[in-house]
């Protein structure tokens, strides 16, 4: 976690956690889910498949049904369209890839991927293998244009003073064959340092690619915070160029930081608030108002109401209708009356001078 400011506290999420909420429709509007490409993925937790997320025909991010959730099922499926999709691309037999396998905990932000082939996947999925033991996820090989393994990586990091979101495109590019030793991991940037063979991000002076880009991780963002129920402030999100008809296939979301939301008002500040502004008399409560049944009181509101208003002492008033002989009932005159009660108030109340 590190501060973004005084009042705002921001954590990093983990690569599952941004994942699973790709399929999860968006609270704030009815039925809306994500529209966007992205590589077929099988999620794990605890060796366990948990969420088959693919992009439908329609481009909504979805889940496949439970009962389909086998990793038997996913990797023949996942074969069977890695092979279609490296045709597409002119990727060399060498250059063929079946899946990317993706290691780590759910609550893991630094996840370690591998490219595996078909032989390999299949090895690790029959009699004896250990595909499941600490997998994360299972994701169908996306092959760019030229099998050279070229990614493009969009990072969104709000301003330090939240007024806006900065924007910035980099083409992540390796040198030597896929196929050596030291092949490239398909989440690895500096590759020297993960042991996998020289990597150069290079800044993108695509400009059609930059925008489309920006504007995918823009919705990404949007939908990580309403469905996280939070505020995404950092993304960083991977897409390969489809080779089948070069649209942008998001395959990883390496970084991802988020920061609390305000908590709304409690019932118990509302009440507060409700107080304070009753103060002095005035009440903005929307219950009924008391209507008074009993004879004092009546009374009392009867002879308020036709009591003309008395002028300041110092100037009297040339239309004052009292007498100078009769003073007019004081204050205490009539709480004493009211103390009273009953007929005898209303008695006197009618042989009071007022003319």
């Amino acid at each position: 976690c590190y501060q973004m400011d005084s009042d705002s506290r921001v954590e990093a999420r983990s690569w599952y956690w941004a994942f699973d909420c790709l399929h999860k429709p968006r609270p704030s509007v009815a039925t809306a889910r994500l529209r966007l490409a992205v590589a077929e993925t099988l999620l794990f937790a605890d060796d366990g498949a948990t969420a088959w997320i693919f992009t439908s025909k329609e481009g909504e991010v979805k889940r496949k049904h439970t009962k389909r959730l086998k990793a038997d099922v996913f990797v023949e499926s996942i074969m069977t369209k890695s092979r279609l999709d490296a045709e597409m691309s002119g990727a060399k037999p060498a250059q063929q890839h079946a899946c990317v396998t993706r290691s780590g905990g759910v609550t893991s932000t630094d996840v370690k991927a591998q490219l595996l082939t078909e032989a390999e996947l299949l090895a690790k999925t029959g009699e004896g293998g250990s595909l499941t033991g600490g997998l994360l996820a299972l994701q169908c090989a996306v092959h760019p244009r030229g099998g050279g393994g070229t990614r493009y990586r969009c990072e969104a990091d709000m301003r330090p003073d939240k007024s806006g979101i900065r924007f910035s495109v980099h083409k992540l590019s390796y040198l030597g064959a896929p196929t050596e030793p030291d092949a490239p991991h398909p989440r690895s940037v500096a590759g020297a340092a993960l042991n996998v063979g020289p990597a150069f991000q290079i800044k993108c002076t695509w400009r059609e690619l930059n925008e489309d880009l920006q504007a995918r991780t823009s919705q990404l963002m949007s939908h990580l915070s309403d469905v996280g129920r939070t505020k995404v402030t950092k993304l960083q999100a991977d897409f390969i160029l489809s080779a089948a008809n070069g649209e942008p296939i998001l395959v990883s979301m390496p970084l991802v930081y988020t920061m609390q939301l305000p908590k709304p008002p409690t019932h118990s500040s509302r009440g507060d608030l409700m107080s304070a502004s009753s103060v002095g008399g005035l009440s903005h409560s929307s219950s009924k108002p008391t209507i008074p049944t009993d004879a004092a009181t009546i009374t009392m509101l009867m002879r308020a109401a036709s009591l003309p208003a008395l002028p300041p002492a110092d100037q009297p008033s040339k239309d004052a209708k009292f007498s100078p002989e009769v003073e007019p009932p004081s204050a205490a005159d009539l709480a004493a009356e009211i103390a009273a009660g009953g007929a005898g108030s209303s008695a006197r109340g009618r042989s009071c001078s007022c003319g």
